[in-house]
């Protein structure tokens, strides 16, 4: 979509960047512009009991005419209006729903960081246990509390020196949770595959498959660039440091 190019020329001018670093750009620009359509839709939905009689937005920017009338039409419509409501009960059918709010696994995974002495990344059975509590330090559901337990079940079966060990965390909380879904990362983000932050990929079968690289060795995780370089990758697939996954969100 072209607003999404004229949006990057914009960020060019700030940071540098290459490689992967153009498709997770490039994809966070597409969910904001859906979170945005998303929410101007329920201001107006709840302003408006007729919502074509709702003004074009002029603030926080100026929509255009053509694209104010096509997103009205596509709002009224009862194929739209259908599929928003089945969107609804999906959501309520939802499992494991995180308390992190619109603050991204990638953010909170970087917070988590600089909490941490060494400020190193997070393991995932550490960043699932921070998404999925309350501020009163309750689970949000039964389901994350059953969750938690498997985990500390599986790390009680590891030898006591390596149950902290992130790389053992990580391994656990895939035996636990199963298969990526479409090859995509639990609790890690948008735009990234397991390959990208040198995870084994569990297919349909429950095997493991090792990532590659082009030449088509195998890799390990901590062969990456140093055990600190790939952690940084799984909360910033392609962006050069969390500084600057930072910066570009405060930017946006």
């Amino acid at each position: 979509m072209y607003y999404k190019e004229e949006a990057l020329k914009e960020i060019e001018k700030y940071f540098k960047f290459d490689g992967d670093d153009k498709r997770y750009i490039l994809s966070n620009l597409g969910h904001m512009w859906s979170d945005y359509k998303g929410t101007l839709r329920k201001k107006t939905i709840e302003s408006f009991r007729n919502i074509r009689n709702a003004p074009r937005p002029m603030f926080p920017i100026e929509i255009p005419e053509d694209q104010w009338k096509h997103l009205i039409d596509r709002w009224s419509s009862l194929e739209f209006v259908a599929k928003s409501e089945k969107n609804k009960e999906c959501r309520k059918k939802q499992k494991l729903p995180h308390t992190i709010g619109r603050t991204s696994f990638p953010q909170t995974s970087h917070l988590m960081s600089l909490e941490m002495p060494d400020g190193r990344q997070p393991s995932r059975v550490e960043l699932f246990e921070r998404t999925h509590k309350r501020k009163n330090g309750s689970y949000i559901d039964q389901d994350s509390i059953e969750v938690m337990e498997k985990l500390e079940q599986k790390l009680d079966e590891q030898p006591p020196d390596s149950r902290n060990d992130k790389s053992v965390q990580d391994d656990v909380y895939m035996q636990v949770m199963g298969p990526e879904r479409n090859g995509r990362v639990w609790g890690v983000g948008r735009v990234v595959a397991p390959s990208d932050v040198g995870l084994a990929r569990t297919d349909k079968n429950g095997s493991n498959e090792s990532p590659t690289k082009g030449n088509g060795s195998i890799e390990s995780p901590d062969d990456t660039n140093g055990s600190n370089e790939s952690a940084n990758n799984i909360s910033n697939p392609g962006i050069h440091g969390e500084k600057h996954l930072s910066e570009f969100n405060s930017f946006m």
